[in-house]
């Protein structure tokens, strides 16, 4: 069987050029669309990869601390094999532009309650008619992008490596499965577990109860087996986006700035797949999910989601505001803006898993609003933390090596002086 063409028509038939373009040479010939918000454009230039480098180099994409290296020589060497693999896998391709910018795409819907989520939600309840007219693109096994008019990456599909979907699907059997498995009618009907760290400003970074049971019903054996997989997914990421990695990488997540921020070196959090927070497995979805949008994710990161199982052949994502459909086959990554853009599975054909990478917005809240400085450590404690009176509290001794101390309430100044405590 031929493989289909990147964009064809909802009847599956293949797309027929434009008679204007019969005289034009093959490579400007674009496929007949059905959306005219949509078009297939030619793939822009790169930048050097020197300057793609520095650029990683200089924001903190990747770090000295977090690649192991001793110098930002050795770092840049490091990056540059990275940058090169990673133009290499994406080499053939094709990009689509949207007439929108994900700015205003941000702004529009903000909320379950927005007219334009109540307009899309109407919409979504009339599948299949409702998409009829939005534009279909295959998975042929080539990387796809979609960007806004500002050349802004709002969706890019990668075929993920062979040993990446043997170890996310050899680990699937190791986590037992939840026993109560998301209701049909809320996103999809389906077993799903979350395992990864929030944020919270009075408690700082921690892991979830979910995660914390998860542990223990094989959550830890399957993250070390999953770690190739979770590594690939994290690796396109922050080419994609560096920035997006850059704001992980100026999160100092060692043990020593963990104690000073509240005792959490005994756990010694960190992102479960590089940039990636947290990951949200979804297992057995034969049905057709429901339109929603991740209210609760960060809008500086991705979602990258990669759909796998030894029974699953396909399906196809539906992105409302973009009007496109996107086939995700097995294998496939998937990176877009799921806090912003509505979305859900439909015409699945076989049992279909999913591994989804995500950033709760908690923890570059939390982040932000401690405002910890990266040279000098210094940090404001979050505010219920502190005493009633604050000027009279102590809550943490001097000692680096200490455990958390819970607020001292009623000291007088003279007294914190003398057991050494500090004064807020």
């Amino acid at each position: 069987m031929p493989p289909r063409t990147p964009v064809q028509e909802q009847t599956g038939e293949q797309s027929q050029q434009p008679a204007a373009n019969k005289g034009k040479e093959k490579s400007q010939q674009l496929p007949v669309v059905i959306n005219p918000r949509i078009r297939k454009i030619d793939t822009r230039p790169l930048p050097s990869i020197a300057d793609r480098v520095n650029h990683m180099v200089d924001i903190r994409a990747y770090t000295i601390a977090g690649t192991g290296h001793k110098s930002r020589k050795d770092l840049k060497h490091f990056v540059t094999k990275k940058e090169k693999l990673f133009r290499k896998l994406t080499a053939d391709m094709e990009t689509y532009q949207v007439r929108t910018l994900a700015k205003t795409l941000k702004e529009v819907s903000t909320s379950s309650q927005s007219d334009a989520y109540k307009a899309m939600e109407s919409q979504a309840s009339n599948l299949p008619d409702s998409v009829k007219t939005f534009t279909r693109i295959y998975s042929n096994g080539k990387p796809i992008r979609i960007e806004d008019l500002n050349d802004f990456t709002l969706v890019h599909r990668q075929p993920a490596s062979i040993e990446a979907l043997k170890a996310i699907e050899d680990a699937d059997g190791l986590m037992e499965k939840n026993t109560q498995p998301l209701a049909a009618g809320k996103r999809a009907n389906v077993d799903s577990a979350h395992l990864g760290i929030w944020g919270d400003y009075d408690i700082g970074l921690y892991r979830t109860k979910e995660t914390e049971n998860l542990w223990f019903k094989g959550g830890e054996q399957w993250e070390k087996a999953a770690q190739p997989a979770l590594k690939e997914i994290a690796f396109f990421g922050k080419h994609l986006n560096p920035e997006a990695a850059a704001m992980v990488g100026k999160m100092d997540l060692t043990e020593n700035v963990q104690r000073k921020l509240g005792g959490l070196n005994e756990k010694k959090l960190k992102p479960i797949a590089e940039m990636f927070f947290a990951v949200a497995l979804n297992r057995g979805q034969a049905d057709e999910g429901t339109m929603h949008q991740d209210w609760a994710d960060t809008q500086h990161m991705f979602n990258a989601a990669i759909a796998y199982g030894k029974d699953y052949q396909s399906g196809w994502l539906v992105i409302w505001q973009l009007k496109v459909l996107i086939e995700m086959r097995r294998g496939d990554i998937l990176y877009f803006y799921g806090s912003y853009l509505a979305h859900n599975v439909i015409e699945i054909v076989g049992e279909r898993n999913s591994l989804d990478c995500f950033t709760h917005r908690s923890v570059l809240d939390w982040w932000k609003r401690i405002n910890v400085d990266s040279h000098t450590n210094d940090y404001h404690k979050p505010r219920k933390q502190r005493d009633e009176d604050e000027t009279e509290t102590a809550y943490k001794l001097r000692h680096a090596d200490s455990e958390v101390v819970k607020p001292v309430n009623k000291l007088k100044r003279k007294e914190v002086k003398e057991k050494g405590l500090l004064v807020s």
